[in-house]
């Protein structure tokens, strides 16, 4: 609080997720930021030794209010945190003003912790992380994590997937949202140095958000070399996954694409490639075509083969089809669970769906309070996705929320 341009009060409040209430001692330091020409700089800093729910910080009493206050200057803290509202508002406005890049890449970090866990709208999130101020990110790796933050890599919840979940892969919101992104991507990619770090950052970074017929089609050129990146080498693994995403949006001529390339790579990895690739296509009996194989005691397949087809079978974009598999996926897997050894079976669980619905986790409820003899690998794995999917109920919620109130 502020009062006259100085500060009356500054309270740091601590709560904890673990079942005990316990609140542990910890020391850390705050920083009041103030704006300093086009930056915003610490003004003050101390060090604090917070116990209990709450600390008052009286060293900070009677200084000049601040636009923000950051309560893990430097990350000392082993702590999660929490930005008030107002610095929300002052690093909203512009995050690239805040001249320390660890700092920037701490705060990133924290706002993306609140996103994660419902305390801050994955729509807020979206509109700064849109800003250009953050794609002339200079610090590779804040850009690096900021770009895995709107399409991650590796599967991990993105604001893309959000965007998804809230509104559907077809609504005119997550259109907007993947257009916005995929053409600033490639316009990174079109500008990046040749051969620079930066230059595979944003090819990896397009071949992830590529979803526009126009995006889909410059895969398309890319991987017949009818565009060309200045000083980038196409290795064999992308190939493979541009081909993967091209199959799983049925884009014209994607099949004969695959025997295409299987004959250029005739390694096993291409050949595994090949066979995965053919079960990412938006078509409900390849799909069952998949699940078939693990209800034989011995599928004609290779384990790895299975594993690298059950990866590409319902990518995040197909949500209708995992949402039909859903009823199956669970009768399914007790009879999995029956069959197979836990290699075969945690394979069979890359088919589980993700609905980011409340119904699922009701769904994985009432089947482990009925299923016998699960393994453990299974009881695990559902375990996980109940509460990953709980979880990403609550960030759609809430961003939906404060659309309403807007």
């Amino acid at each position: 609080k502020c009062d006259a341009g100085k500060v009356t009060d500054l309270t740091i409040r601590q709560t904890t997720n673990d079942s005990t209430d316990r609140l542990r001692s910890h020391s850390f330091q705050v920083a009041l930021l103030e704006a300093k020409g086009k930056s915003l700089v610490p003004a003050f800093v101390t060090r604090v030794e917070a116990q209990g729910a709450a600390t008052l910080v009286k060293e900070a009493i009677g200084k000049p209010c601040p636009a923000a206050v950051y309560p893990n200057h430097g990350d000392y803290g082993y702590i999660k945190v929490e930005l008030d509202p107002k610095s929300i508002a002052a690093v909203r406005e512009n995050l690239a003003l805040v001249s320390d890049p660890f700092s920037r890449q701490l705060i990133w970090q924290d706002l993306w912790n609140m996103v994660y866990d419902a305390k801050l709208p994955f729509t807020d999130f979206a509109q700064m992380s849109l800003r250009d101020s953050s794609w002339n990110e200079t610090d590779e790796l804040i850009l690096r994590n900021l770009v895995g933050r709107i399409d991650s890599l590796y599967g991990d919840m993105d604001l893309s997937s959000y965007f998804m979940f809230a509104s559907g892969p077809k609504s005119e919101e997550f259109r907007a949202f993947n257009q916005e992104v995929e053409k600033r991507v490639w316009s990174k990619l079109e500008k990046a140095a040749p051969k620079s770090e930066f230059q595979k950052l944003w090819f990896d970074s397009f071949l992830g958000v590529a979803a526009s017929a126009d995006g889909l089609a410059k895969l398309e050129g890319l991987l017949e070399q009818k565009i060309n990146i200045p000083g980038y080498v196409l290795d064999q693994d992308r190939r493979w996954k541009m081909i993967a995403k091209l199959m799983s949006y049925a884009r014209t001529g994607a099949e004969a694409r695959v025997e295409a390339e299987a004959k250029r790579d005739p390694s096993k990895f291409g050949q595994d490639m090949a066979f995965a690739t053919k079960y990412a296509v938006p078509v409900w009996e390849k799909k069952l075509s998949l699940v078939s194989e693990f209800k034989e005691k011995k599928s004609k397949y290779s384990l790895a083969q299975l594993r690298l087809a059950t990866r590409y079978a319902f990518p995040s974009h197909q949500k209708d089809l995992q949402k039909r598999y859903e009823p199956g996926f669970f009768s399914d897997l007790a009879l999995v669970n029956e069959m197979h050894e836990s290699n075969v079976l945690y394979t069979f669980l890359n088919l589980a769906p993700f609905a980011c619905e409340n119904p699922l986790g009701e769904s994985i409820t009432k089947f482990l309070g009925s299923a016998k003899s699960l393994q453990p690998a299974a009881e695990k794995q559902l375990l996980v996705l109940r509460q990953e999917n709980e979880r990403c109920s609550r960030v759609v919620a809430l961003s939906k929320g404060a659309k309403e109130q807007h």
